[in-house]
């Protein structure tokens, strides 16, 4: 009986080498055969340290030496590779070499794919000459399908630098340069990190974009945001490219490839900051990446977990429904490890009418499950039936101090005056941290507004490691994605909302016909009755547009067009989305008022969630009173 072997993948990694130190091959070899790549190595540079240090000494691979690497290869038919990496090549020639290799490699072995880390410079600094930056363009990137540039080298790719308007559109702007770069060659264009501040937002989060075009020509993106962390290390773009070959091999998916890359990364770099003495007077590029010692936290990936909150103040509106409860009903059913938490105890951070609450929080919960949420599938409950949120916000609050929580500008810019602020208030960003790291959770779906909340959860978990020295927490991802939010029907300058005293600003989701057909076609629109797309001259029709595309899945440029072709002026353009709106939440309507008659059912259901939520929040609170002493 013969037992089949799994196959292991190989890589060619083509790049830079030194003695002391982890970046280039060093680096990439080190994370490859960790996750269990072959590799095979070709170093461009034998240096003795990298080049932060005052002195680099060795050797650069030259043009013969690197063709006759090649044709030692191509003798013996060495062409079994599932992957090609690239990094730093220091000439043009030497880069003209490679694209001819992997060329013939891709006519041999059509599946492999080749990742290229274009290694031009970085901070407004080259690395290489302009040689280097044409053989890119014109020859490299045509054969490469995953490119990984930092945003000094995609301004260098593309001729074009990044500037901040402070019009809204830097992400827009963004977007259109990666699909330059797609039209150069690559399916996957990965920019690894752009300064936030850099495109008019906040100093401390960098931001990496990552689009993938499909066959059909249309393009998945969504954009990643992740703390900065103060310090100099070199090694970095190398180690990142590595992980995102190596997770793109195990999952397939350019989104999970590049959130998990990113945490790992950022745990490599915690470690090297915790471990790093004083900088070496010789090394003015700091910090060496303490890759051994960070080895358990490369191994051990957290379970991927997303959590998603939403306070029961009263039915969702449609705005909640396009911009986050439709999202994370795809979630769910993309396979993901969903937790809906029904966040009463934030919707008492001011007092509540007992009975209004507890009704606006059956209500919520019955318009998510009509809505899609699946209570066998994703965890839904209540968040004040578990104990440990509050239990878990007061070990936290002990790493934070009340400055830190203070500059919060969500919490600023609620204050009235220093004597009617509510404690509530003021330590609603800590509980939300402990809401985040009970569940241990990996991913976030929240909009830009809640980045400060992110920052003082990342900032906790560095406290808590830095305490106790023990790294139990993931250090969640925000998932952004291409979001539009609903404005208000009846002031479209505003965002809809639950709290509006006027109920004809808003649709509820779970509205009756008559009445979705009355908030419609009362929207506040113009005095021109065609129907065009301008959110600064015409944000009423504009935001309908948006509601149409949200419902439909169309973009606002065919839905305009299709609106021109059919002669539809504003009122019968109304007429059509009221009727869109209808159809698609009139089985959900049923659902809902199945659920809300059925309260021993619904109790049951969210019973079931607390029940699951309790296992895991118990392990994770048991974990860390253990940590810090309790037990």
């Amino acid at each position: 009986m013969s037992i089949k072997t799994t196959r292991i993948p190989r890589v060619l990694s083509i790049q830079s080498h030194v003695v002391h130190g982890f970046v280039g091959n060093k680096c990439a070899t080190f994370i490859l055969q960790l996750y269990g790549f072959e590799v095979d190595v070709i170093n461009s540079v034998h240096f003795s340290n990298h080049t932060g240090y005052n002195v680099v000494k060795g050797s650069r691979l030259s043009v013969d030496e690197l063709r006759a690497i090649f044709q030692g290869l191509i003798a013996n038919e060495i062409f079994e590779y599932d992957y090609i990496l690239t990094g730093y090549m220091g000439s043009g020639e030497l880069l003209h070499v490679v694209a001819e290799y992997v060329r013939l490699i891709k006519s041999k072995s059509p599946h492999v794919k080749y990742l290229c880390d274009p290694v031009i410079g970085d901070n407004g600094e080259l690395y290489v000459d302009q040689s280097c930056v044409e053989m890119y363009k014109n020859v490299v990137l045509p054969l490469a399908d995953i490119v990984t540039p930092n945003d000094f080298e995609l301004e260098q790719l593309l001729g074009k630098q990044i500037i901040c308007n402070h019009d809204g559109n830097e992400e827009q702007i963004i977007w259109q340069l990666l699909e330059s770069l797609h039209n150069m060659g690559p399916s996957h264009v990965i920019i690894s990190s752009i300064s936030a501040a850099k495109l008019g937002g906040d100093k401390t989060m960098l931001q990496m974009y990552a689009s993938s075009k499909t066959s059909m020509n249309q393009y998945e993106r969504f954009r990643i945001d992740f703390p900065y962390l103060e310090g100099c290390f070199t090694g970095t773009g190398d180690l990142f490219s590595a992980l995102i070959l190596a997770w793109f091999h195990k999952e397939n998916n350019l989104i999970s490839t590049c959130e998990k890359s990113i945490s790992v990364l950022h745990q490599v770099l915690l470690k090297t900051i915790e471990l790093s003495e004083s900088v070496n007077i010789h090394n003015t590029c700091g910090n060496e990446l303490k890759l051994i010692e960070s080895r358990t936290a490369i191994e051990a990936m957290f379970q991927r977990r997303v959590l998603c909150g939403i306070q029961p103040s009263n039915v969702p509106h449609i705005g909640n429904y396009l911009g986050a409860i439709k999202k994370w009903i795809d979630l769910q059913n993309s396979g993901d490890n969903l937790i809906v938490m029904l966040a009463d105890l934030h919707a008492v951070t001011i007092p509540r009418e007992p009975d209004a609450l507890r009704k606006s929080t059956l209500e919520t919960a019955s318009s998510l499950i009509a809505c899609g949420i699946d209570p066998k599938r994703s965890i839904i409950y209540r968040q004040s039936d578990l104990h440990h949120h509050t239990q878990l916000s007061w070990l936290l609050g002990t790493l934070t101090t009340v400055q830190k929580v203070g500059h919060i500008p969500t919490y600023k810019s609620k204050v009235k005056d220093d004597t009617s602020t509510p404690l509530g208030l003021f330590l609603y960003p800590v509980l939300q941290t402990a809401d985040i790291l009970l569940f241990k959770t990996t991913h976030l779906p929240i909009g830009e507004d809640q980045i400060p909340h992110l920052q003082l959860c990342t900032y906790m978990i560095e406290k808590f490691y830095h305490y106790y020295k023990q790294n139990i927490f993931p250090v969640p991802q925000m998932m952004a994605t291409e979001t539009t939010r609903i404005r208000s029907l009846r002031h479209p300058e505003q965002k809809m909302s639950k709290s509006d005293y006027e109920e004809r600003s808003r649709i509820d989701i779970m509205d009756d016909e008559k009445t979705i057909q009355d908030h419609v076609m009362k929207a506040l629109t113009d005095f021109n009755a065609q129907v065009s797309y301008d959110r600064e001259q015409r944000p009423g029709v504009s935001n309908l547009i948006d509601i149409y595309a949200g419902m439909t899945n169309q973009s606002t440029e065919s839905i305009v067009a299709e609106a021109q072709q059919n002669n539809l002026n504003t009122g019968a353009f109304k007429k059509r989305l009221a009727q869109i709106i209808i159809e698609h939440f009139r089985s959900k309507r049923l659902e809902y008022l199945k659920l809300m008659n059925d309260r021993t059912y619904l109790l049951s259901l969210l019973d079931n969630g607390r029940e699951r939520a309790t296992e895991i929040a118990d392990k994770t609170l048991n974990e860390v009173k253990h940590i810090m002493g309790f037990h």
